[in-house]
Parts: C-alpha cells; sequence; structure tokens
C-alpha cells in the first residue's frame, strides 16, 4: 500500500473564516503529526464565500500540506495506512470570529508571541537587508494595509506582489492607528487584536516578513525599507494616502506595481453581511 499519506491527520469540517483561531488550532493538531490535510465540506456564509475561496485560502498556508477538494479523494485518502481524521470544532471557531464581528469580544491584544519571528523593526531590517538597495543581492516587495479580517482577496494580491520580488515585506496598521482612520468612523475597527491579524499574516507562505506601524499611513516603513516594489490593487489607487506613499516610493527610486481588485467582495462587505444575518436570526 502506498505510505504517502503516513502519520497523516486530515481536519474535516465546515469554515467560517480563516482566522487565527483556525490557525492555532490546525497547528496544534499539525505538532502530533508529520502531514496536515484540511477537507472544507462547505462554506457556513455560502451566499458571500465560497467553499472554493476558503479552499484556496487554506492552501496558502505554509502549515497546511495539502487541501483535499472532493469526497471520493477523502476516502482513498482515509484508507491509508496512520491517517486520522479530526473534526473541526465548528461552533467554537465560528464564536470566536463572529463574537469579535458583533464587538461582542474584548479586542485587546491577547499576548500571543508565536508569530516573532517574521515580525521587523528598522534595526533587524537594516541587519538583515543593509541600509540602502545597492547593498542588496536581492529585490525586496512591500504591501500595506490593515488587513483586519484577512479573505482570499488579500491572499491573491499578496501573492502577486510575492511573484515580483524575492523577498516580500507586508506592513500592517496597529490597532491604535486603525482606530484612528477617518473611515473608521462608527468606531468599530479593528475586528481582530493585532497578534490576530499578525498570526494570519506569517501563516502565509508568501510573506517573508512583517512589519507594524503606528502611523496612518506606512510613510516611515518606505522611508526605512525603500522597497524595490510597492504594490498596491487598483481600488486603493484612489485614496489620497496611497497616492503620497507611490510618489514617496518613486522618489526613493522604488517602482509601484498596480494589481487587479483583491476579490469578490471586501472585509467591510463582510462584516456588514455577518451582522446582519446574525440580527435576522
Amino acid at each position: 500500500m502506498n505510505n504517502q499519506y503516513h502519520n497523516t491527520v486530515v481536519a474535516v469540517g465546515q469554515i467560517g473564516f480563516v482566522d487565527a483561531a483556525l490557525i492555532r488550532y490546525l497547528e496544534n493538531i499539525k505538532s502530533k503529526k508529520e502531514q496536515l490535510l484540511v477537507h472544507v465540506t462547505g462554506s457556513i456564509y455560502s451566499n458571500l464565500i465560497t467553499k472554493q475561496h476558503i479552499e484556496e485560502f487554506i492552501s496558502a498556508f505554509s502549515i497546511v500540506d495539502g487541501v483535499i477538494k472532493n469526497e471520493p479523494e477523502l476516502e482513498r485518502i482515509v484508507h491509508q495506512k496512520k491517517t486520522d481524521i479530526l473534526h473541526l470544532p465548528e461552533k467554537e471557531l465560528q464564536q470566536y470570529s463572529t463574537e469579535r464581528i458583533q464587538k461582542k469580544a474584548d479586542i485587546e491584544n491577547s499576548g500571543d508571541n508565536e508569530t516573532k519571528e517574521k515580525l521587523l523593526n528598522r534595526n533587524k531590517f537594516i541587519n538583515l537587508f543593509g541600509s540602502s538597495p545597492s547593498q542588496r543581492n536581492q529585490k525586496i516587495g512591500l504591501v500595506s494595509g490593515s488587513f483586519d479580517l484577512i479573505h482570499t482577496g488579500h491572499v491573491r494580491y499578496i501573492k502577486a506582489a510575492k511573484d515580483m520580488a524575492d523577498i516580500l515585506i507586508v506592513s500592517t496598521m496597529s490597532t491604535n492607528s486603525i482606530r484612528q482612520q477617518e473611515k473608521n468612523k462608527k468606531g468599530d475597527r479593528p475586528i481582530y487584536n493585532q497578534e490576530d491579524r499578525v498570526k494570519v499574516l506569517s501563516s502565509l507562505e508568501y510573506v517573508d516578513h512583517i512589519v507594524v506601524f503606528e502611523e496612518l499611513d506606512c510613510k516611515e516603513v518606505i522611508r526605512t525599507i525603500r522597497p524595490d516594489y510597492f504594490v498596491k490593487c487598483e481600488r486603493d489607487m484612489s485614496r489620497k494616502i496611497v497616492k503620497e506613499e507611490c510618489e514617496l516610493v518613486k522618489a526613493l527610486g522604488g517602482r509601484v506595481a498596480v494589481t487587479k481588485d483583491k476579490g469578490d467582495y471586501s472585509s467591510t462587505e463582510i462584516i456588514n453581511f455577518v451582522r446582519e444575518m446574525d440580527n435576522r436570526d
């Protein structure tokens, strides 16, 4: 018998959001096995987020060794020796997400230190890559955003940026800076705390390093990193802050690359959809 799936665990279940709670659960079961596969039986919010979107997102995590997309494939794999099936704790995982979307849970930082290896500050960046592009032998790409309630569109955007560069750095806003954004008029963002957002980003195989910034724009990050490529998506290019960031990148000798829109929906659309659906219930 083929031993391809020796010492393998298959996580099976419906999924609403791919977030830090799901990642921590998957990391825990992977720590006991050599290989982790995931079979998504459906999307809890199928009217907005399809099963295919969830599978695409999960496939981008370095911890996941494969996504099983259909029942016959699952049946074939589970008959292999040393293959265990674990059913996802769907209610608990969904509760974690919905409590934060409905603002029923504290969003303060959790003290999670599991993502430190990818986090960068100015001094660490300079030690790794030098203080100017002339000191590097690799092309550096930079993306920026709040990445609050990350979805498949963000993953596509980040992958497109990684395809342009040897090293991809994701700069993400701190909890305080998201709260101060002009568009946060209701004061209901961020949904997830800083550790959760960094946790999801650090789990993506396309992300090499992460920078958290406290300002309302990432200009100081740009000045420090001086990226070869600064990558934004189309829908962000009309914003004044983004235009200023792009001009700074060009002034420092970098290039601005624009990707297509991130996906079929925005984080705000997902949040509104879930809140309206839960209110109807």
